[in-house]
């Protein structure tokens, strides 16, 4: 497992893992990509290795391979519940807590929670004590991209660690070198990617996204007053219409239009948006006023459909 593009971190993280244990809890924040849940399973990994501790995680002993499968017995993955993905409740961290009771067969129990601001405030209150007085066996790590809604409580139970975005030549770099990409296709996913290495990676192999990239260019062709809004947000949200896709998907759209909106600010249109864009006469700032709206309205869990009509009006009112 490679956390790529943090050399740095890594090197921080070897400590406690060459000493069989961290922190009892760490929030690493950051945004999606950024390498958080590589470095808990890496974490996890190390913490459990046979190897001598100088060598782990080594990646090859029967303790790291069950990890790197999922099978590991030591290893609890929690994400938000239910269709709508939009909560982790009381119930699963009342499980959560009976299941850590059980001694692991390794050395570590590690409980990583995905998306670990979506816990409601009664699953926080409920874990509140867990995590300022663990079993001495179990390490958890939550991960999320809003610390600052977690509990304060929680907050001062537990170590912070920041994966802040790469810097873009360093993702171009890395896209060429590694993934054997043309230069003119790692500068445009660098810029989608805003920095974050695991993103542009989840979109090269995701073939969703040449479709997705093509039908918004599409929809915004016809876009350039008020009275498009109506029909432009109907079209946007016919493009991704599963519940499952539609984070990811705005999370594309508000990728496309950050390189749009940066290159008709430098007035060097290079993509194919960004030149419809320009072409129907759209303000720059206007954008990136909206962008920044849509954004907050995502983060804030606010309806998706909403969050996009929302933005439409923004670019033209």
């Amino acid at each position: 497992m490679e956390l790529k593009g943090r050399k740095s971190l890594l090197e921080q993280l070897k400590r406690p893992v060459k000493a069989g244990r961290a922190a009892h809890a760490m929030i690493f924040a950051g945004p999606s990509g950024s390498g958080r849940h590589s470095a808990a399973l890496w974490m996890a990994q190390g913490f459990n290795c046979l190897e001598a501790p100088e060598k782990r995680p080594c990646g090859k002993c029967p303790e790291c391979r069950r990890m790197l499968s999922g099978s590991a017995n030591e290893l609890i993955e929690i994400e938000p519940d239910g269709e709508s993905a939009r909560s982790i409740k009381i119930e699963t961290a009342r499980a959560l807590i009976e299941r850590i009771s059980i001694r692991p067969e390794g050395r570590v129990k590690c409980v990583i929670i995905r998306e670990a601001d979506k816990m409601t405030i009664d699953a926080q209150d409920a874990l509140l004590k867990t995590f300022e007085e663990p079993p001495p066996y179990v390490a958890f790590f939550l991960i999320t991209e809003r610390p600052t809604a977690l509990l304060p409580t929680v907050r001062s139970r537990c170590v912070t660690l920041r994966f802040a975005p790469l810097k873009t030549d360093e993702v171009r770099s890395y896209l060429i070198r590694q993934q054997n990409l043309l230069p003119d296709e790692a500068e445009r996913l660098a810029h989608l990617s805003g920095g974050c290495i695991g993103k542009a990676l989840l979109w090269i192999s995701d073939a969703r996204l040449n479709q997705w990239h093509d039908k918004i260019c599409e929809v915004f062709k016809d876009f350039a007053a008020p009275k498009d809004v109506a029909r432009a947000g109907a079209a946007l949200g016919a493009i991704a219409p599963k519940p499952a896709q539609k984070a990811a998907f705005a999370s594309f759209l508000s990728a496309m239009l950050e390189l749009s909106a940066g290159e008709l600010l430098r007035q060097k249109p290079k993509t194919q948006l960004a030149g419809i864009l320009l072409q129907n006469g759209l303000d720059a700032e206007k954008l990136l006023s909206a962008i920044m709206e849509f954004n907050r309205l995502r983060a804030a869990n606010i309806n998706i459909q909403y969050a996009v009509d929302a933005l439409l009006y923004g670019m033209v009112m």
